[in-house]
């Protein structure tokens, strides 16, 4: 499990240094309507978020390997520090780090470190996989996370919760499929509904991402997206996977630890889109 952690952590640090990136080539081309084809040529001809896309690509790379060394339990948890990673890295840019967010993502960082010590060692990827328990759970959380777009002021949060959980979703039927990929068969790989399930769930995800972004503002749809994926990857791990989480003499710390981490890092995400940037009063 040592090493799953360690290169979900590089993924996560990988991530959280792409958004930067590109955050700042953004910034640096001309601004127009999302999605606008326009926008799409600047940004394809500006090296900062070109960098950022290809320091992305190796965070993926790296997600993919730690969650076929893993369980998911623990993978999609430590990506949460992406954020943290990404902070860290704003001054870089000329953007301090201001003591609130500071905050915010040490406790982060103290209570993902207390799920993940605590957790029991027999930890697995189980080859029998309860999908159709996962699949209910998945559908039930994505009504109700609809169902709150419904309220305008939680439209943006509950669009943010659906991304999340149909990356989650994505990633799980990856972690499927890794094992075939590894030992080379690719023809059965192709012949894996979960293979074109991720990935048809991974564009979905990400065009939701991009439409909850749209909605409102930053802040409850980032943090929305953010606390969701590690929770739904939790359960997923559980349901799907048999991985054992919540059990044994440390079950309350795990379930601590964990629930502090996403409330850290909700309170990390609407801090920091909460506070005015510098650049943008001059």
């Amino acid at each position: 499990m040592v090493a799953s952690v360690l290169i979900a952590l590089l993924a996560a640090v990988a991530f959280g240094a792409g958004a930067v990136l590109q955050h700042h080539g953004a910034n640096l081309v001309a601004r127009r309507f999302p999605l606008h084809p326009a926008l799409v040529q600047d940004l394809l001809r500006q090296p900062w978020w070109l960098l950022g896309t290809l320091v992305d690509v190796v965070g993926v790379g790296l997600h993919m390997l730690a969650l076929s060394l893993g369980p998911l339990t623990v993978v999609q948890p430590v990506l949460v520090l992406s954020l943290v990673a990404g902070l860290l890295l704003q001054p870089l840019f000329g953007r301090p780090v201001r003591r609130g967010p500071l905050v915010s993502a040490c406790v982060t960082v103290l209570g993902l470190a207390a799920f993940l010590v605590t957790l029991p060692r027999n930890q697995t990827a189980a080859t029998s996989a309860h999908w159709t328990a996962g699949m209910v759970a998945t559908l039930v959380l994505v009504a109700v996370a609809y169902s709150l777009t419904r309220w305008p002021p939680a439209r943006a949060a509950g669009l943010g919760t659906v991304a999340g959980v149909v990356l989650s979703l994505s990633a799980a039927l990856a972690k499927s499929s890794l094992p075939l990929l590894a030992a080379g068969m690719l023809g059965d790989l192709l012949r894996t509904w979960q293979l074109w399930a991720g990935c048809a769930l991974g564009a979905a995800g990400v065009l939701v991402t991009q439409i909850a972004f749209q909605a409102g503002a930053l802040g409850p749809s980032l943090a929305a997206l953010t606390v969701s994926q590690p929770a739904v990857g939790v359960l997923l791990g559980a349901l799907v996977f048999d991985e054992t989480v919540f059990s044994g003499p440390t079950a309350v710390v795990q379930l601590l630890g964990l629930l502090t981490a996403l409330v850290s890092v909700a309170v990390l995400v609407i801090r920091t889109n909460s506070e005015p940037d510098s650049k943008d009063r001059h």
